[in-house]
């Protein structure tokens, strides 16, 4: 079977075809025109099925059920703990920062649904491995939180040199009188937080002799949205900061990103974002 007759894919598709933001934007409104006190009460009133213009939505309810704890954090705080900024520097309003906080969530945790079941059927390890001798990359690092520094039984490197670099400065950082890229696979804490780093040729430590991974359920974050990412607002993962971009990022260098280019583009466009397609191999 291709991947494409998969069951997995075709739920993919439905999903991309129908995102799950309109809908939430839908109750967004309802909420704040209706003047509701309890969420389950705005649920229990949604007609099922709702039409839109692109998409029909069976079960409402239950399509938005995985969703609802954020949609109910969202109605209920009355203010953010952060401030978020244009990539021009200013401020965004308070009310437009929430939801682009909403939003980000929302697509984020429906973005790694999608991408989980598009990656399965692939049986693809491209972004689990070092770059080949062939390609201009030196290395390929996945960031991590603190949190999930455990989960990698490789050299952990903390320095004053290293927090005060990135793994794109020139000249790179060294250790032990070599460039960081050159010492096999390793985590690193940079300025910006902690990364593991695949030089190459090298693969992920999680990886099996038939390259599944083996701490799939624990998985970090980030390798639970390859290969379409949520760029509504950015974190700077060591300072805190939030920068709103309003984009959604396609790996081309993803299998199931070059043949769904058209369907990510609907997705991003469904969700009103600007899709960057870029690859990652060169």
């Amino acid at each position: 079977m291709s991947p494409e007759d998969s069951p997995q894919w075709k739920q993919a598709l439905a999903l991309m075809e129908g995102p799950i933001w309109p809908l939430v934007e839908l109750v967004k409104m309802l909420y704040l025109a209706g003047g509701y006190q309890d969420i389950d009460l705005l649920f229990s009133q949604l007609p099922d099925p709702i039409e839109m213009e692109h998409a029909t939505y069976n079960n409402p309810v239950e399509r938005l059920a995985p969703y609802k704890e954020i949609i109910s954090a969202f109605f209920s705080a009355n203010d953010l703990d952060v401030t978020i900024k244009d990539e021009m520097g200013e401020i965004l309003d308070p009310l437009m920062a929430k939801e682009s906080l909403l939003r980000q969530k929302i697509i984020e945790q429906e973005l790694e649904t999608i991408n989980s079941l598009l990656c399965t059927p692939m049986g693809c390890d491209l972004c689990c491995i070092g770059p080949t001798p062939q390609e201009k990359n030196l290395f390929f690092e996945i960031p991590i939180s603190e949190e999930e520094l455990d989960l990698f039984q490789v050299e952990k490197i903390s320095t004053d040199a290293s927090r005060s670099s990135l793994s794109a400065h020139e000249p790179p950082l060294k250790i032990g009188g070599k460039e960081f890229y050159r010492c096999g696979p390793c985590v690193i804490e940079w300025m910006s937080g902690h990364s593991l780093i695949l030089p190459r040729g090298a693969r992920c430590p999680q990886l099996n002799d038939n390259g599944r991974c083996i701490i799939y359920d624990e998985r970090p974050k980030t390798c639970r949205k390859p290969q379409i990412f949520a760029y509504v607002v950015e974190k700077d993962s060591k300072l805190g900061n939030f920068t709103f971009r309003n984009k959604m990022l396609a790996i081309l260098d993803c299998p199931y990103v070059k043949i769904l280019k058209n369907k990510i583009h609907l997705y991003a466009s469904l969700c009103n974002l600007d899709l960057v397609v870029s690859p990652n191999r060169k």
